[in-house]
């Protein structure tokens, strides 16, 4: 049985987010993450992807490397973005109006997911975590013997 398109998409943005946690990188791309469904709100795919390709900053660049992936998957004209984010975004700026639509809408989606999925992770680490004993609890907390 064939899974939604949307399944598919929560699935590999997971794993996008799931390689930036083994990576030891969760903090940083998961801020650049969580402001992507933002930008391509405010800004649309093409600019948004063009902004973030064009920054230093390794997690930004990550983030259009990870969503530039996840357009190659859907879009079957779309360059790899191993030969250059410069080439994703000149294919987007050159594509027909329905393409970029219909690229805007899954990359809407794989924002979505991925910002789920690195809150989760997050969550999930601050779970794992020692609790911090050395701070007295609050006089009538939960737990507390005050």
């Amino acid at each position: 049985m064939a899974r939604r398109i949307d399944v598919e998409i929560g699935a590999r943005a997971w794993e996008a987010a799931h390689k930036a946690h083994t990576n030891g990188d969760l903090a940083v791309y998961r801020s650049r993450a969580v402001e992507l469904a933002t930008m391509l709100q405010q800004s649309g795919l093409t600019q948004t992807l063009s902004y973030l390709a064009s920054r230093n900053d390794a997690n930004q660049r990550k983030v259009a490397f990870d969503l530039a992936n996840e357009l190659r998957l859907h879009l079957s004209d779309a360059p790899d973005p191993n030969d250059g984010l410069g080439a994703c975004v000149a294919f987007l700026l050159n594509t027909d109006e329905a393409t970029r639509s219909m690229a805007s809408v899954r990359a809407a989606l794989f924002a979505d997911w991925l910002k789920r999925a690195v809150e989760t992770l997050k969550h999930d680490q601050e779970q794992s975590a020692p609790n911090d004993q050395s701070q007295p609890a609050e006089v009538g907390a939960p737990g507390s013997l005050r």
